[in-house]
């Protein structure tokens, strides 16, 4: 920054990593009175505009905090030390950021990012993303994959987003906006697309015009109590087969309310388990799958007629595992829920499902009771 006609300035110069050398004049007073009026702890200083974080020699940050403690005093050291930790950075030079489409050679990257705020995708998952959709997102001059977002299209009309993340030293810059619109410009404009939104993510998705229509239920189990022996015999349990697949796309379409062929098939492959229900007549009425993921293992999607052949389903693929679980389930299945409960699931969350370009979520004859994950709507 920098004030002509002002006698009082404080400047210096230092080395940028990889770029030019950067100076950089302060007006002492106009610093030292907004400082003054700061009661947080903690501060954190950006720029608007075309830039990008750049490391600077720590020579600078010495200056720099050399100068506040002299004119401020002790009182504010802590407010300035606290903007150095490994390094001050500098937004600078925009263009350096490049919004690019993802490859399976990203996928590494890709689940760095992803485990950088806490989340457990692994490489059979974000290949399942690659191969029935698309992720973009954006890489600094070094490679670095500092943001992403992924698109499913779906075959009839719908799509959905998700794994919308960014490296939070590349927060505040619009990254995350920029990926969900490419993803949003990706599809036909005739496709309404829904996204399941975490609290940090509501607001960016309001201002972009999604608009919440539903929830999910989230649940997790750290030890699955199996039901007494359920009998039905009216209908016949089977592990999936191929010859089954023509089958359960039809009933997915109907129960998730769009036609989702390649994103099947490429789950069904990426499933540690996968069982079909029968009825007397040998028509497939439901399905459900589970996948091993690095935390948890992930039951969904699950389709069934009515919550007791979902518990069925829902049994068949807990009970013999060892290890954490995890099922995200629609809205408006009550009598589900209280079974998962009883079964020792806990419910941590409930987000709100957001879409755009339509009103309502697509047409669903309410047999869905997990969904696959919340990547894939």
């Amino acid at each position: 920054m920098e004030r002509e006609n002002q006698e009082r300035r404080i400047s210096f110069t230092g080395e940028i990593i990889g770029e030019t050398n950067l100076q950089i004049a302060l007006d002492g007073r106009f610093l030292i009175e907004a400082l003054k009026v700061i009661d947080e702890k903690e501060i954190r200083l950006s720029f608007d505009g075309a830039m990008r974080p750049v490391k600077i020699e720590l020579f600078i940050l010495l200056i720099f905090i050399f100068f506040h403690q002299c004119v401020l005093g002790e009182q504010y050291f802590g407010i300035i030390i606290t903007l150095i930790q490994e390094q001050l950075t500098i937004m600078i030079n925009e263009t350096l950021l490049q919004l690019v489409q993802f490859e399976k050679q990203d996928i590494p990257d890709l689940i760095d990012l992803s485990q950088s705020v806490g989340w457990d995708y692994d490489e059979s998952e974000i290949g399942t993303v690659i191969s029935s959709g698309t992720i973009f997102g954006h890489k600094n001059s070094k490679g670095k994959i500092v943001s992403s977002a992924a698109i499913i299209p779906y075959e009839s009309g719908a799509a959905s987003i998700g794994m919308v993340i960014v490296d939070e030293l590349y927060r505040g810059m619009g990254l995350g906006k920029e990926a969900t619109r490419k993803c949003i410009d990706s599809v036909p404009d005739t496709y309404s697309i829904m996204l399941i939104s975490t609290p940090e993510g509501r607001n960016l998705y309001e201002k972009m015009e999604f608009i919440p229509v539903s929830s999910v239920h989230k649940f997790f189990c750290e030890n699955y109590l199996a039901a007494a022996e359920l009998n039905f015999s009216d209908v016949i349990l089977e592990d999936f087969k191929e010859m089954d697949f023509n089958q359960v796309v039809k009933i997915d379409e109907r129960a998730f309310g769009a036609r989702r062929r390649v994103f099947l098939r490429n789950r069904l492959r990426q499933a540690a388990k996968c069982f079909i229900v029968k009825n007397s007549n040998g028509d497939v009425i439901g399905y459900g799958a589970a996948v091993l993921g690095p935390e948890n293992m992930i039951l969904g999607p699950i389709v069934a007629p009515d919550s007791q052949i979902a518990a069925l389903l829902t049994d068949q693929l807990a009970s013999l595992h060892r290890g954490k679980l995890r099922i995200d389930v629609p809205e408006g299945n009550k009598g589900f829920m209280q079974l998962l409960m009883q079964r020792g699931f806990r419910r941590v969350s409930n987000p709100p499902i957001m879409i755009i370009r339509s009103t309502s979520m697509p047409a669903r004859n309410q047999t869905l009771f997990g969904i696959a994950a919340q990547v894939f709507g």
